[in-house]
């Protein structure tokens, strides 16, 4: 790692222009280490008090269930940045999805989620590649479960969050920058556009460019709404009117964004209570039998929930 003094504005420089599922004051919040940080995977495992060689590069084995951390700031592909800090990736989440799917040993899979979200670029397809796991799936959220964090979230069919933690900012957004004067390296920038290219980066300080970037972050946005619905058993209608705000544990809850209110420690550990093998290597407490029981009770109340 290069001797650079990497901080927030270092951050936010990778995240100047583009499309993002992100909760700017989310972002802000995020603690930044000073030093170069262990895998998300690392500090999981020493928060359990456990090895990190239980499961994979991306996700950790605790007695039969599959710990996948999501946290940091989200970007589709590792960077020197992601591993500097230890953030999770898609490419990485992905891969552990994939991984968890292909195994015989894992009884649930539990989202560890700590994050202000990140970009839009293949954020779809990691959501859907823990949706289509066929094992009982929770999230457990530990700061933020924000914007892009929170689509992969209602992946998971239970959510638990601490009081003062906040979930949700479901929308899209799009940072960009233009030079109004002399740039860095002492040019006055500018862009001319073919004849038939009107689309093609469109300026945002513009009405026409501001409709087109916009258009583009509805389709987007309209995705997110439908997953989200999916996942939590809302309606689209019912998510829009949400505003994309985040909300604390008691309103999250009310709205349909969350499930239970308490300590993510704990939860972690009744789930591995109910899911996980003996520590030794005994049979599963819970097999698979069991497992399409519990989904089949969260689906119902999920029914509940849309028709009452």
């Amino acid at each position: 790692m290069p001797e650079t003094q990497i901080n927030r504005s270092t951050v936010a420089a990778t995240i100047r222009n583009g499309q993002y599922a992100l909760d700017w004051q989310a972002f802000q919040a995020m603690p930044l280490a000073l030093e170069a940080q262990p895998s998300a995977v690392a500090r999981l495992a020493a928060m359990r008090g456990r090895s990190a060689d239980g499961g994979a590069e991306t996700w950790l084995l605790e007695r039969g269930v599959a710990i996948v951390p999501v946290h940091g700031l989200l970007m589709r592909e590792p960077s020197f940045i992601s591993a500097y800090f230890g953030w999770s990736t898609y490419r990485g989440l992905r891969q552990a999805a994939a991984e968890i799917a292909a195994r015989d040993d894992v009884n649930a899979v539990v989202l560890h989620i700590s994050s202000p979200g990140g970009q839009v670029s293949a954020l779809r397809e990691t959501y859907q590649a823990f949706a289509a796991l066929d094992l009982p799936r929770y999230a457990v959220v530990e700061g933020f479960a924000a914007s892009a964090a929170y689509w992969i979230a209602a992946a998971a069919g239970d959510i638990t969050m601490p009081e003062t933690d906040a979930v949700g900012s479901i929308g899209i957004m799009a940072r960009g920058y233009d030079p109004v004067a002399p740039d860095f390296e002492g040019l006055q920038g500018w862009v001319i556009r073919s004849s038939n290219a009107a689309g093609k980066n469109p300026d945002g300080t513009t009405e026409d460019g501001a409709t087109r970037i916009r258009a583009d972050l509805d389709t987007l946005e309209a995705m997110f709404h439908a997953d989200v619905a999916a996942g939590r058993g809302m309606t689209v209608e019912a998510i829009i009117a949400l505003e994309g705000r985040t909300m604390m544990a008691a309103e999250a809850i009310a709205a349909g964004l969350a499930d239970r209110m308490g300590d993510p420690d704990a939860r972690l550990d009744e789930i591995i209570e109910d899911y996980g093998t003996a520590e030794a290597g005994g049979q599963p407490v819970r097999r698979r039998a069991a497992s399409a029981r519990a989904r089949a009770n969260v689906a119902a109340a999920r029914l509940r929930l849309v028709t009452s």
